[in-house]
């Protein structure tokens, strides 16, 4: 792994000529427009970031998957979308494939300290998701994480539920009326204080949506 590790950093720290005519000889020799480096190269040009992504673990997740990441292991979503939650905090290091800051000296660190946490193993699967099929609600919570709980309310009738603290409310698939506030498809609410007993229901035209609720313990 100390092989790995020094291969890794050396990468990092590339000179950005010397890491753009690799990353080029990459791209010219990608077989197809389907590769991951193309893929990623159409997007971001001769980015250093496609170099590290070779050393990651390419997954492919369906609709309605889930996964957990935890603190310090580097990730990048290519294609699709997702909802991601994660504790309150700005302090993101990012490599590449991003407009946004770059910080190669504090992302070394992290390779250097926890190299060895990063090691995929397909089998190291958590239990986190329970569905209450009676209900229709599916139930996102793990045991030791205290900054969130995620449940998702599938909508086809009026429902009445209880809104924790500080929570927030995502709709996707439809307008939702809550309490009689209307939260449109793609929209949300932040509620402060915890409410009992709250009126869900279909905005006029909708047959169906879901209720995205989260929350902290």
């Amino acid at each position: 792994i100390e092989n790995y590790r020094s291969l890794i950093e050396r990468i990092i720290f590339l000179e950005k000529e010397e890491s753009e005519k690799i990353v080029q000889k990459i791209v010219d020799e990608s077989k197809t427009e389907d590769s991951l480096v193309t893929k990623l190269y159409n997007n971001f040009g001769l980015d250093s970031g496609i170099l590290i992504s070779l050393f990651m673990n390419n997954l492919h997740r369906e609709k309605g998957d889930s996964f957990f990441i935890d603190a310090n292991i580097p990730h990048a979503y290519i294609h699709g979308n997702c909802l991601e939650l994660m504790a309150c905090s700005d302090n993101v290091i990012r490599l590449g494939l991003t407009p946004k800051l770059v910080d190669k000296e504090n992302f070394g660190k992290i390779i250097k300290d926890h190299l060895e946490e990063m090691i995929y193993d397909e089998n190291e699967k958590i239990d986190f998701v329970k569905y209450d099929k009676e209900n229709k609600i599916t139930t996102y919570d793990i045991d030791f994480i205290d900054d969130f709980k995620l449940k998702v309310y599938e909508i086809d009738k009026t429902k009445n539920i209880d809104i924790k603290k500080n929570s927030i409310l995502l709709c996707l698939g439809g307008n939702i009326k809550v309490n009689g506030v209307l939260c449109e498809e793609l929209g949300s609410l932040f509620v402060e204080d915890e409410i009992k007993d709250v009126k869900i229901e279909l905005d006029d035209g909708y047959s169906s949506a879901q209720l995205y609720h989260v929350y902290g313990r």
